[in-house]
């Protein structure tokens, strides 16, 4: 009877989270946990502590978050289930991150690894290999970060996740971007693109175009630049996406501003609206500097 009562307080947890309501949705995980206490089930126990993390950890509680992740981990060791201890562990290795403990986290994902090969776990342990690739990027380390995230999209492909695989290679194609090797990384970021795609992913495949656009312009294929952040634009739009869609009309502004200051003025304008309906205020009023700086530029004769 404990553990039914328990799952039902699990499944309204979830409800409640998804509603937005993290208060009530943290308050039902503690019933759960409280009921698998009762029902002396520690895998249980441990599951709800996890989904208390979680949602502590949505509402910027880092340090309620670890308490239950740490707690969850203690409740897992005897039972020897590496993959959920692995998944705990990643989840601690995430916080360390978040707080810039570059070595804490590092030993955390690099334990996941272990638990998670032992397990069989493919995926798992590539997203282990992803964490640490972002841990290497961040400190400049480029070869060890190539290597984890080609070990990661290895991984992913033996998994048969083509999505996963095409999250490896959009960070490879922006590691390789950033070590100066344009075509490789164009070639990588198209991968990606073309598995997102096929995935359904469109927030995604904005991000890799955007990326590849990027790319295009700082080898001077501003034309090429041009249309894809076009299709990025697009396809931030159609996910609903009003920063990410507004910082390609931002990219597209500056071009349009050698072209035509009338199209330029508009672009800057409507950047500056979307900004403001997501809440970026500091930036819908960079937008909004770029329409005045190009209208300034027109009354000169300068464009």
């Amino acid at each position: 009877m404990p553990e039914t009562k328990a799952a039902e307080a699990l499944n309204e947890a979830e409800a409640h989270w998804v509603e937005g309501d993290r208060q009530r949705a943290a308050e039902a995980a503690r019933r759960g946990r409280l009921f698998y206490h009762e029902a002396k089930d520690p895998a249980g126990e441990a599951s709800a502590l996890v989904l208390l993390g979680d949602i502590e950890l949505d509402d910027d509680r880092l340090s309620a978050a670890r308490e239950a992740y740490v707690e969850a981990r203690r409740l897992l060791a005897p039972s020897g289930e590496q993959g959920h201890q692995a998944s705990v562990l990643m989840r601690l290795g995430l916080l360390d991150r978040l707080e810039d403990k570059t070595d804490e986290a590092l030993e955390y994902f690099q334990s996941a690894i272990e638990l998670f090969s032992a397990a069989g776990d493919l995926g798992g342990e590539a997203l282990a290999n992803m964490q640490i690739g972002h841990l290497a990027q961040s400190r400049e380390r480029d070869d060890d970060s190539l290597m984890h995230y080609t070990h990661a999209r290895a991984l992913y492909n033996k998994a048969g996740d083509s999505l996963g695989e095409a999250h490896a290679m959009k960070a490879l194609g922006h590691l390789r971007h950033m070590m100066g090797q344009p075509d490789t990384a164009h070639e990588l970021l198209e991968e990606a693109i073309g598995l997102f795609h096929e995935n359904g992913d469109a927030l995604d495949q904005a991000e890799a175009t955007g990326a590849l656009a990027l790319l295009l312009r700082s080898v001077g294929n501003e034309e090429s630049a041009y249309e894809h952040f076009r299709k990025a634009e697009k396809l931030y739009q159609a996910a609903g996406h009003l920063e990410g869609e507004a910082e390609m009309l931002m990219e597209i502004g500056e071009i349009e501003a050698g072209r035509s200051s009338k199209h330029a003025r508009k672009v800057f304008d409507h950047a500056a609206t979307l900004f403001t309906r997501a809440g970026q205020d500091e930036l819908a009023d960079a937008a909004k500097r770029a329409a005045e700086s190009v209208s300034r530029a027109d009354a000169a004769g300068l464009t």
